[in-house]
């Protein structure tokens, strides 16, 4: 950590022949799209870039003057669900407390969990009757949560909200108080890391509880290919991990519009707000069908020249 500097947004930096500048990106606190300068030519990389009106972060710098951007395809053939997420995951609680359900809810650590704790904290506030115990079962992500008070400026949060949202929940720290909170039961909520399940200590709860089919498992985020939430969210049911096969037999809910990734208009709205647009785009960070899919998109509604990066791809500048 000794060898890392910091820089604030806007602000150009050099290293060596290369110049460097941050721009606001929304995904999560620190994301950032980056423009290099080197040798007269300029690259923006978009990074990966977050939502329009999103719950908590604002919205992402437009893209600067360049001479090629560099753009992530995570969701370049589809658009997220419109839906009130508040309101949602109020239904699920809902139906939880009505079933005695163990409601677990794979998170990523930073920027997922906080926004799962948000909805939750406004539900509570709106709806004093509602009693459900809410665990969060992350040590990084109970860290994280002190960074947005340190923060404040670079998302939408005052203090008192920063405080509010961490305040009703129960934190999870050691892994004896891990192994504890299987031995409960429902109804209450758990929010633990891997968001993919492709690790770390929701594997445990799901252990614990997912093949008792009143419980509930709510994706609130982008699964992979090839990673057991995908799997799950295609409608396996046998998933293995800790050297075994487990039966997954809880009610799947999936979220997609939680996903801190612009969707396809999303993407396609944030590159037309440019002032000056680039000569040729390249996409990058996404399954190929998402990547061709918006190529064309970008090609047929924008008119700029787009291309695939590919492996060994090599480019002339």
């Amino acid at each position: 950590m000794k060898l890392f500097k910091t820089h604030n947004f806007k602000e150009e930096f050099k290293t060596g022949d290369f110049s460097f500048k941050f721009y606001y990106a929304g995904h999560r606190l620190g994301a950032s799209s980056i423009l290099v300068e080197c040798d007269g030519k300029k690259i923006f990389f978009s990074g990966d870039l977050g939502r329009k009106n999103d719950l908590i972060m604002y919205d992402a710098h437009p893209p600067v003057p360049a001479d090629y951007w560099v753009v992530e395809s995570t969701y370049g053939s589809r658009n997220h669900t419109e839906s009130d997420p508040i309101e949602a995951i109020h239904q699920v609680v809902l139906k939880a407390l009505e079933q005695n359900s163990v409601l677990m809810i794979p998170s990523f650590a930073v920027g997922r969990a906080q926004t799962i704790l948000y909805c939750l904290n406004e539900i509570f506030k709106k709806y004093p009757h509602i009693k459900i115990p809410v665990y969060l079962n992350s040590p990084m992500a109970s860290k994280v949560t002190h960074v947005y008070l340190k923060l404040k400026k670079e998302h939408k949060l005052c203090e008192e909200d920063c405080r509010d949202i961490f305040s009703f929940v129960n934190i999870i720290e050691t892994p004896d108080q891990s192994k504890a909170l299987n031995l409960k039961s429902g109804p209450m909520i758990i929010i633990s890391a891997s968001g993919m399940i492709s690790g770390e200590r929701i594997l445990h709860h799901l252990e614990a509880f997912g093949s008792d089919p009143n419980n509930m498992l709510m994706f609130v985020g982008y699964q992979a290919a090839g990673t057991r939430g995908s799997k799950i969210m295609k409608g396996e049911k046998s998933i293995k991990f800790h050297g075994h096969y487990h039966q997954i037999n809880s009610q799947i809910i999936s979220m997609d519009f939680f996903s801190a990734h612009a969707g396809q208009s999303e993407i396609l709205d944030w590159l037309n707000s440019a002032k000056e647009k680039a000569s040729m785009v390249f996409l990058t960070h996404g399954e190929p069908e998402s990547a061709d899919t918006l190529r064309l998109k970008i090609k047929d509604e924008i008119g700029i020249n787009t291309i695939v990066a590919t492996e060994n791809l090599e480019w002339d500048l």
